[in-house]
Order: structure tokens, then sequence, then C-alpha cells
């Protein structure tokens, strides 16, 4: 993977892709492949051997890690991206033609191997670089589904083609009819991807298995700041304290104070008799006056 980031390699990369070449040299290269050297050879899926395979998916899988950080290639992918879906469309209404013509059970014509073959390669480069066109010159904005769809790409990648399988695998005995099959799998695989996502992004060890990243682990200080409101609402559930001050206001110690309170008036109004002229804020004639008058 350091060789293909190189940046000798990149920049080769943009000078050959950052024109016209991003359409024509991959279709000439599915050409090759489909046309003439694996014409008509179908996917094993095995990890050995499958050729087609191989040679289809890892150049694509390259071309990607170029087009990551090549701005040349896709300007030019947003210039060209109509004559791809012009290719694509084209190439899909062969593909179906022969797959209407010759279904799975009649034998095709070695004629049609080559041009079944171009059509072919027309129609995976075409709607590539359409779709890609597409999002770059209409889609290129942000929004506040990106962040969630972006990390659930990977474990939907993952999982939908178990899916596919386990769910076809049950439904071959139901003999049920091509759509039935087709809605029941899709239905199926939206679902399974969905759950598998949401299931596994809140279980933390499964998070990398998954294609998602670790969840950062807390400080101790937002552990301490956690531990000190849990126990700050548990004394004010228990009565302890009062919202927003941190001395104890507890049944015992508030009847301690009113006590306290209470004899703390009582002790200062006997001083404030002995006072003299001031005692308790009354001078000593008013003080005489008064009991003169209740005398």
């Amino acid at each position: 993977m350091l060789v293909v980031r190189g940046d000798a390699l990149q920049r080769a990369f943009d000078r050959i892709f950052g024109g016209w070449a991003v359409l024509v040299v991959p279709i000439a290269w599915l050409v090759f492949v489909h046309a003439w050297w694996l014409r008509m050879v179908g996917e094993t899926q095995a990890l050995w051997g499958d050729w087609i395979a191989h040679v289809t998916y890892f150049p694509a899988f390259l071309f990607g890690f170029g087009l990551a950080r090549s701005e040349p290639a896709m300007a030019a992918i947003g210039r060209w991206w109509k004559t791809g879906a012009i290719a694509a469309v084209i190439g899909y209404l062969c593909v179906i033609g022969v797959e209407l013509r010759w279904p799975a059970d009649v034998v095709t014509p070695r004629w049609v191997y080559t041009p079944y073959g171009i059509a072919h390669a027309l129609e995976q480069w075409g709607a590539i670089i359409a779709l890609i066109g597409i999002a770059e010159r209409h889609w290129n904005r942000d929004h506040r589904w990106r962040p969630v769809l972006t990390e659930a790409v990977f474990p939907f990648y993952l999982i939908h083609q178990t899916i596919i399988v386990l769910v076809m695998y049950a439904l071959l005995p139901a003999g049920l009819p091509g759509w039935a099959e087709f809605a029941c799998l899709l239905a199926a695989t939206i679902v399974g991807c969905i759950a598998f996502y949401r299931i596994g992004r809140g279980i933390a060890p499964l998070r990398p298995l998954i294609g998602l990243r670790a969840l950062p682990r807390k400080t101790q200080h937002d552990l301490d700041s956690r531990h000190s409101r849990r126990r700050r609402q548990t004394r004010q559930r228990d009565g302890l304290t009062r919202p927003g001050c941190g001395r104890a206001r507890g049944p015992v110690e508030r009847a301690r104070r009113g006590v306290g309170g209470a004899g703390g008036r009582r002790q200062r109004a006997r001083r404030g008799r002995g006072r003299g002229p001031r005692a308790g804020g009354r001078s000593a004639l008013q003080l005489g006056a008064r009991r003169g008058v209740h005398a």
C-alpha cells in the first residue's frame, strides 16, 4: 500500500487518468478480459484460481487508491460521466438482449461471446464513471446523515453477501417466482444489514471486527466528574443536601440548628437587657417608661 501511495506513482496516475483515459483505458482492459482472454467465464468466488475476478477487481481496487488523492482524475470523471452513462446503457441493453435471447438453459452461439464481452465491459466501467461523476457534480455536499452512512458502509459490505446466500438458500424450497424472490432478498438484506450495523455499533469489542473505529476511552477527569455528580445526586435524593449547596441539611441537623437558633436568640436578649443605655437597642428611659405603663 505504501508503494501505491508513493508520490511518483500518484503523479503518474494523475497524468494518465487526468483526461479521457479515465474512461477509455479501463474499458479497454475489461474488453481484453471479457471479449478475448476469458470470454464467457464465470466467477467461482474461490480464493485461488478465480482469475476472472482477480484480473477484474484487483485493478479496480488499485484505481480506487489512486483516485482517492487525485483531483485531476476526479475532475476528468466529472467531465466524462455523461459519456460513461451512455456507454453503460448501451452495454446493458446488449447484455439483457443476449440473456433474453439465449437463457441459461439454451446453448449460446460462440459468435455471441465477443460482442457480449464488449457490452459487459462498457456496462461495467461506464456505470462506475457515471455514478462517481453524478455524485461528484450533484451530491458533493455534507448532510446530517453522512456520518452514519459513512460509518455503516463497511459493515454493510461485510454482511450483505452472507445474508443473501442464507436467505436464498432458505427460499429455494418455496419455489417462488423471480419477482417474489427478489423482493424477499431485497427486504431481508436491507433489514439484516441495518440490524448488523446497529447491534455491532453498540458492542465495543465488536466494533473493530466489523470495520468501525474503537470507542474513545474516558479520561480520568470525565470519570471523576461523573462519580462526583452521582454522589451529589444521591445525597440530594436522601435529603442530605439542597441543590446548589454543599453543606449538610439533613433532618437531624435542621433540628439542631432550630434549637441552637432559639437558644442563641434568648441569650442575646438577656445580654441586651444588661447593656445599660442601649440595652436591646432601646434607651433606659424608653424601657422605664414601658415598665411604668405596664405597671
